[in-house]
This record gives structure tokens, C-alpha cells and sequence, in this order.
């Protein structure tokens, strides 16, 4: 999901690949999941996904690589990308022969059934390997996207809520939470997910309007608006100590 997301140049991969705990726990060089890893970040290294495909099909035909299997599902995602479904689903397929739960190949598996419309087999599957892998985020936050093709956003801002606690400041996080509460209705919530989501990012003004937006609303249950003033008077002290450094800065 993380790759999907956000684009990536030279650098981001470069960065991406020093952390590649991101994927799971740390992995050596030479482990499938590290391979899987840059074979993720070189199919997104592509502008287009034509040229992907072609990478990848290049590389296999010829066997210019060093983890076939990781090749293999570099492969199905420049297909998925590329909106050939059937050829990914069959380069996955070779993928999971001897890895089939693998939480990025479920992954990826899920984002086809959601592409071909088998919705509630996507949300069946995610749900069985949340069930076996629970910290691993981008399964939940796959899963957290599946409910909410499937017209569950009360259950997928429950998902995306646990993994926000794992990864706490992640604006990729709140921007779904924020999705999933505006279709379920929850206008309070939508401009809470929105307040973090600007935190995280750095706009601490921005977000701290939207948390008083969040407390004008009708549906704001009591606990949860004694939450949000905290929670507000905390980013307002925070705002009025970085003004205080702004002006003993200037005198000096």
C-alpha cells in the first residue's frame, strides 16, 4: 500500500530500500522478503506501467535476476498496474507456489479480486491473514481498504484505528481514516482524521481549525469531545511555545 501510494524517484527508492523493515521485520540482503521488497520499489521505478511489464518480462525470459519468485510477483504487480489481470493473477500464481502466505502475495492477490470485482473474497481472505499476522500494517491497511469497497467504513476505521496505534504520525493512515469516517457519516470524525493528518504533515494551525470544527458537530459523542479538547489544547500550547521561539528569535 505504501508503494501504491507514493511515488517514488531515485531516491525514495534508495531511502525505501534502507528501510526495509517497513515490509515485515528486518530483513538480511539475501532474504525473499527484502527481494520482494525492491522488486515492489523497481516496478514502481517505472512511469509507466507498460514499461514495467516489459522490464520484468525481459528480465524472467532471459534470467537476469536474482530471486526468481521475487521477480515473479514484480511481474504481477506491473500487470496489475498495466490493468492485465488475468497475466498478473497467473505470474502471482508462480509467485505462491512455494509461498503462499506471504502477507504481500495476499496482498496483492486481495487488490485483483477487488479490481475483478470479487469483493467479499477479498475481504474473507484479508481477514483470515489479518487474523494470522496482526502487525503486519499493510495487510490491516489492505484489509481496512477492502471493508470499505465492501460498504463497511465503521469496520475499516476500527482496523485503521489499530494500526494507527502500531504507527502512530503516519498522514497515509489518518487521509483513509479520514475517507472511512466521511462514508460513514461521521462528520466529526472525518475532521478529527483530517486534524491529525495535517499534524503529522507539519501544519499545526490548519489542524488545530479543523479539531474546533470537529467539537461544533452535533454527533460528537461526550467522551469522545473530552478527547478532542485535550487533544486541542495540547496542539494550542504547542502553537503559542513555537510563537514565543519565533519572538525571542527576532530579538535576538
Amino acid at each position: 500500500e505504501f508503494l501504491r501510494t507514493h511515488p517514488v524517484n531515485a531516491n525514495r527508492i534508495a531511502e525505501a530500500l534502507g528501510r526495509a523493515d517497513d515490509f515485515g521485520a528486518q530483513q538480511r540482503p539475501d532474504s525473499l522478503r527484502f527481494q520482494l521488497a525492491r522488486a515492489a520499489l523497481r516496478e514502481r521505478s517505472y512511469k509507466r506501467p507498460e514499461q514495467a511489464v516489459a522490464h520484468f518480462r525481459d528480465t524472467l525470459r532471459e534470467g537476469r535476476h536474482r530471486n526468481a519468485v521475487a521477480e515473479h510477483y514484480g511481474y504481477a504487480l506491473a500487470l496489475t498496474r498495466a490493468g492485465q489481470f488475468d497475466a498478473a493473477r497467473a505470474a502471482l500464481a508462480t509467485a505462491m507456489k512455494s509461498h503462499s502466505s506471504l502477507p504481500e502475495f495476499i496482498v496483492l492477490e486481495a487488490r485483483l479480486d477487488l479490481e475483478q470485482g470479487q469483493v467479499e473474497r477479498a475481504v474473507r481472505n484479508l481477514g483470515q491473514a489479518v487474523g494470522l499476522s496482526p502487525s503486519h500494517w499493510p495487510l490491516r491497511v489492505a484489509y481496512a481498504e477492502a471493508l470499505m469497497k465492501a460498504g463497511r467504513p465503521a469496520q475499516a476505521i476500527d482496523e485503521l484505528t489499530a494500526v494507527a496505534r502500531l504507527r502512530p504520525g503516519n498522514p497515509m493512515l489518518y487521509d483513509k481514516l479520514e475517507q472511512a469516517a466521511f462514508r460513514a457519516g461521521n462528520k466529526s470524525a472525518t475532521h478529527r482524521f483530517r486534524a491529525e493528518k495535517l499534524y503529522a504533515e507539519g501544519d499545526r494551525e490548519p489542524a488545530i481549525r479543523q479539531l474546533e470544527i470537529a467539537l461544533r458537530q452535533r454527533d460528537l459523542p461526550y467522551h469522545e469531545a473530552a478527547r478532542i479538547q485535550a487533544r486541542l489544547e495540547t496542539w494550542k500550547e504547542e502553537e503559542r511555545e513555537a510563537k514565543r521561539k519565533d519572538k525571542r528569535g527576532d530579538k535576538s
